[in-house]
């Protein structure tokens, strides 16, 4: 899941689009989570806002909540550990 740019060398023409590659299905899914993420998961919305704070485009958050999304859940079914919503990650210190 990425966006993607309409553009011809230097020019851009209008807004930007997901690009159409991988599953349709899938991508449709985790599209409509993210969506339901933003508003309702806290972390997740705190997330969308920042980057919507940075001046990013709202598709582009988006997109970057579904990537964020999909991240997460491969990490919780590699690690077979369930999801918790107060975990903090602590980065050791050298």
């Amino acid at each position: 899941m990425n966006p993607c740019d309409n553009q011809s060398g230097r020019a851009k023409k209008g807004k930007s689009k997901m690009s159409k590659i991988g599953n349709p299905r899938m991508r449709s899914a985790v599209y409509m989570a993210a969506l339901s993420a933003s508003v309702y998961n806290d972390n997740m919305n705190v997330f969308y806002n920042r980057l919507i704070k940075n001046n990013k485009t709202k598709k582009v958050a988006l997109v970057a909540v579904a990537r964020k999304l999909l991240v997460l859940a491969f990490t919780l079914v590699s690690k077979k550990v369930k999801y918790d919503q107060n975990y903090v990650s602590v980065k050791p210190t050298i």
